[in-house]
Protein backbone atom coordinates (compact mmCIF):
# COMPACT_ATOMS: atom_id res chain seq x y z
CA UNK A 1 0.00 0.00 0.00
CA UNK A 2 2.84 2.33 0.89
CA UNK A 3 4.65 1.56 -2.33
CA UNK A 4 1.59 2.41 -4.37
CA UNK A 5 1.33 5.78 -2.70
CA UNK A 6 4.97 6.51 -3.34
CA UNK A 7 4.54 5.52 -6.93
CA UNK A 8 1.48 7.67 -7.20
CA UNK A 9 3.30 10.60 -5.68
CA UNK A 10 6.13 10.34 -8.17
CA UNK A 11 3.72 10.09 -11.08
CA UNK A 12 1.87 13.12 -9.79
CA UNK A 13 5.09 15.10 -9.71
CA UNK A 14 5.90 13.90 -13.21
CA UNK A 15 2.44 14.84 -14.39
CA UNK A 16 2.81 18.28 -12.87
CA UNK A 17 6.13 18.68 -14.64
CA UNK A 18 4.57 17.54 -17.88
CA UNK A 19 1.70 19.95 -17.41
CA UNK A 20 4.15 22.76 -16.79
CA UNK A 21 6.11 21.82 -19.89
CA UNK A 22 2.91 21.56 -21.91
CA UNK A 23 1.82 24.96 -20.70
CA UNK A 24 5.19 26.43 -21.70
CA UNK A 25 4.89 24.73 -25.07
CA UNK A 26 1.39 26.05 -25.65
CA UNK A 27 2.48 29.52 -24.64
CA UNK A 28 5.43 29.30 -26.98
CA UNK A 29 3.23 28.08 -29.81
CA UNK A 30 0.80 30.93 -29.31
CA UNK A 31 3.69 33.39 -29.20
CA UNK A 32 5.08 31.93 -32.40
CA UNK A 33 1.66 32.17 -34.02
CA UNK A 34 1.43 35.84 -33.07
CA UNK A 35 4.94 36.41 -34.44
CA UNK A 36 3.98 34.53 -37.60
CA UNK A 37 0.94 36.78 -38.03
CA UNK A 38 3.10 39.83 -37.55
CA UNK A 39 5.63 38.54 -40.05
CA UNK A 40 2.92 37.78 -42.58
CA UNK A 41 1.50 41.29 -42.17
CA UNK A 42 4.93 42.81 -42.58
CA UNK A 43 5.55 40.65 -45.64
CA UNK A 44 2.28 41.71 -47.22
CA UNK A 45 3.13 45.32 -46.45
CA UNK A 46 6.54 44.97 -48.04
CA UNK A 47 5.09 43.23 -51.06
CA UNK A 48 2.55 46.00 -51.41
CA UNK A 49 5.29 48.60 -51.15
CA UNK A 50 7.33 46.75 -53.74
CA UNK A 51 4.34 46.61 -56.07
CA UNK A 52 3.78 50.32 -55.63
CA UNK A 53 7.48 50.94 -56.19
CA UNK A 54 7.36 48.90 -59.40
CA UNK A 55 4.32 50.84 -60.54
CA UNK A 56 6.06 54.08 -59.66
CA UNK A 57 9.15 52.98 -61.58
CA UNK A 58 7.04 52.22 -64.64
CA UNK A 59 5.30 55.58 -64.31
CA UNK A 60 8.63 57.37 -63.91
CA UNK A 61 10.03 55.58 -66.94
CA UNK A 62 7.01 56.60 -69.03
CA UNK A 63 7.34 60.21 -67.89
CA UNK A 64 11.06 60.11 -68.67
CA UNK A 65 10.36 58.84 -72.21
CA UNK A 66 7.74 61.55 -72.72
CA UNK A 67 10.10 64.25 -71.47
CA UNK A 68 12.91 62.92 -73.66
CA UNK A 69 10.61 63.02 -76.69
CA UNK A 70 9.58 66.59 -75.87
CA UNK A 71 13.25 67.51 -75.52
CA UNK A 72 14.02 66.05 -78.94
CA UNK A 73 11.12 67.98 -80.47
CA UNK A 74 12.33 71.18 -78.81
CA UNK A 75 15.85 70.61 -80.13
CA UNK A 76 14.46 70.10 -83.64
CA UNK A 77 12.31 73.23 -83.37
CA UNK A 78 15.31 75.17 -82.08
CA UNK A 79 17.42 74.03 -85.02
CA UNK A 80 14.67 75.08 -87.46
CA UNK A 81 14.29 78.45 -85.74
CA UNK A 82 18.04 79.03 -85.90
CA UNK A 83 18.03 78.22 -89.62
CA UNK A 84 15.17 80.65 -90.22
CA UNK A 85 16.95 83.27 -88.12
CA UNK A 86 20.12 82.94 -90.20
CA UNK A 87 18.09 83.18 -93.42
CA UNK A 88 16.30 86.30 -92.14
CA UNK A 89 19.63 87.82 -91.11
CA UNK A 90 21.03 87.26 -94.59
CA UNK A 91 17.88 88.71 -96.14
CA UNK A 92 18.12 91.73 -93.84
CA UNK A 93 21.75 92.33 -94.83
CA UNK A 94 20.78 92.06 -98.50
CA UNK A 95 17.92 94.52 -98.03
CA UNK A 96 20.23 96.92 -96.19
CA UNK A 97 22.75 96.72 -99.03
CA UNK A 98 20.02 97.32 -101.60
CA UNK A 99 18.75 100.22 -99.48
CA UNK A 100 22.22 101.81 -99.47
CA UNK A 101 22.49 101.34 -103.24
CA UNK A 102 19.00 102.78 -103.72
CA UNK A 103 19.88 105.78 -101.53
CA UNK A 104 23.05 106.38 -103.56
CA UNK A 105 21.14 106.09 -106.83
CA UNK A 106 18.44 108.42 -105.52
CA UNK A 107 21.02 111.01 -104.50
CA UNK A 108 22.59 110.81 -107.96
CA UNK A 109 19.18 111.10 -109.64
CA UNK A 110 18.24 114.02 -107.38
CA UNK A 111 21.44 115.79 -108.40
CA UNK A 112 20.74 115.13 -112.09
CA UNK A 113 17.13 116.24 -111.66
CA UNK A 114 18.27 119.46 -109.98
CA UNK A 115 20.67 120.15 -112.84
CA UNK A 116 17.95 119.49 -115.40
CA UNK A 117 15.55 121.73 -113.50
CA UNK A 118 18.11 124.53 -113.56
CA UNK A 119 18.59 123.98 -117.29
CA UNK A 120 14.83 124.03 -117.74
CA UNK A 121 14.55 127.30 -115.81
CA UNK A 122 17.30 128.80 -117.94
CA UNK A 123 15.58 127.57 -121.10
CA UNK A 124 12.25 128.98 -119.93
CA UNK A 125 13.95 132.30 -119.18
CA UNK A 126 15.50 132.31 -122.65
CA UNK A 127 12.13 131.46 -124.18
CA UNK A 128 10.46 134.28 -122.27
CA UNK A 129 13.13 136.69 -123.50
CA UNK A 130 12.67 135.46 -127.06
CA UNK A 131 8.89 135.77 -126.81
CA UNK A 132 9.25 139.30 -125.45
CA UNK A 133 11.62 140.18 -128.30
CA UNK A 134 9.21 138.60 -130.79
CA UNK A 135 6.34 140.61 -129.35
CA UNK A 136 8.28 143.83 -129.70
CA UNK A 137 9.24 142.99 -133.26
CA UNK A 138 5.64 142.08 -134.13
CA UNK A 139 4.44 145.36 -132.62
CA UNK A 140 6.99 147.33 -134.61
CA UNK A 141 6.11 145.39 -137.78
CA UNK A 142 2.44 146.24 -137.41
CA UNK A 143 3.18 149.94 -136.94
CA UNK A 144 1.60 151.98 -139.86
CA UNK A 145 4.71 153.84 -140.96
CA UNK A 146 7.94 153.04 -139.20
CA UNK A 147 10.89 155.26 -140.14
CA UNK A 148 13.49 153.53 -142.26
CA UNK A 149 16.27 154.64 -139.92
CA UNK A 150 14.47 153.14 -136.94
CA UNK A 151 14.13 149.82 -138.81
CA UNK A 152 17.84 149.87 -139.67
CA UNK A 153 18.70 150.51 -136.00
CA UNK A 154 16.44 147.70 -134.76
CA UNK A 155 17.71 145.13 -137.26
CA UNK A 156 21.30 144.82 -135.96
CA UNK A 157 20.19 144.97 -132.31
CA UNK A 158 17.45 142.39 -132.83
CA UNK A 159 19.80 140.14 -134.76
CA UNK A 160 22.42 140.36 -132.02
CA UNK A 161 19.88 139.53 -129.28
CA UNK A 162 18.51 136.57 -131.19
CA UNK A 163 21.99 135.26 -131.98
CA UNK A 164 23.00 135.72 -128.32
CA UNK A 165 19.97 133.76 -127.11
CA UNK A 166 20.65 131.02 -129.64
CA UNK A 167 24.28 130.76 -128.51
CA UNK A 168 23.19 130.60 -124.85
CA UNK A 169 20.67 127.83 -125.57
CA UNK A 170 23.25 125.84 -127.59
CA UNK A 171 25.80 126.24 -124.75
CA UNK A 172 23.33 124.95 -122.17
CA UNK A 173 22.46 122.00 -124.40
CA UNK A 174 26.17 121.16 -124.80
CA UNK A 175 26.73 121.33 -121.01
CA UNK A 176 23.71 119.09 -120.40
CA UNK A 177 25.02 116.55 -122.92
CA UNK A 178 28.52 116.59 -121.39
CA UNK A 179 27.20 116.21 -117.80
CA UNK A 180 24.93 113.21 -118.62
CA UNK A 181 25.96 109.84 -117.18
CA UNK A 182 27.62 107.45 -119.69
CA UNK A 183 25.30 104.58 -118.80
CA UNK A 184 22.11 104.23 -120.93
CA UNK A 185 18.89 105.30 -119.26
CA UNK A 186 15.51 106.75 -120.03
CA UNK A 187 15.50 110.39 -121.14
CA UNK A 188 14.70 112.68 -118.23
CA UNK A 189 11.45 114.63 -118.36
CA UNK A 190 13.34 117.90 -118.20
CA UNK A 191 15.64 116.91 -121.10
CA UNK A 192 12.85 116.40 -123.62
CA UNK A 193 11.09 119.51 -122.48
CA UNK A 194 14.36 121.49 -122.66
CA UNK A 195 14.89 120.27 -126.24
CA UNK A 196 11.34 121.27 -127.11
CA UNK A 197 11.91 124.66 -125.50
CA UNK A 198 15.17 125.13 -127.44
CA UNK A 199 13.40 124.12 -130.65
CA UNK A 200 10.61 126.56 -129.81
CA UNK A 201 13.22 129.24 -129.15
CA UNK A 202 14.75 128.65 -132.53
CA UNK A 203 11.33 128.75 -134.18
CA UNK A 204 10.51 131.87 -132.23
CA UNK A 205 13.73 133.49 -133.39
CA UNK A 206 12.93 132.91 -137.06
CA UNK A 207 10.09 135.48 -137.24
CA UNK A 208 12.53 138.02 -135.87
CA UNK A 209 14.81 137.40 -138.81
CA UNK A 210 11.83 137.74 -141.15
CA UNK A 211 10.86 140.98 -139.46
CA UNK A 212 14.42 142.24 -139.87
CA UNK A 213 14.30 141.37 -143.58
CA UNK A 214 10.95 143.11 -143.93
CA UNK A 215 12.36 146.15 -142.18
CA UNK A 216 15.33 146.18 -144.55
CA UNK A 217 13.00 146.00 -147.56
CA UNK A 218 10.88 148.82 -146.17
CA UNK A 219 13.99 150.91 -145.59
CA UNK A 220 15.26 150.22 -149.13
Amino acid sequence: MLSWRLQTGSEKAELQELNARLYDYVCRVRELERENLLLEEELRSRLSREDRWAEDQALYAEEARSLRQQLDELNWSTALAEGERDALRRELLELQREGVEAGTARSRLDAELGAQRRELEEALGARAALEALLGRLETERRAPAAPAGRARQLRPAGGRVVEGERAAVRGRGARAGAGAAPRPREPAPGGGRGAAVRAGGRRAAEPGAGVGAAAREAGG
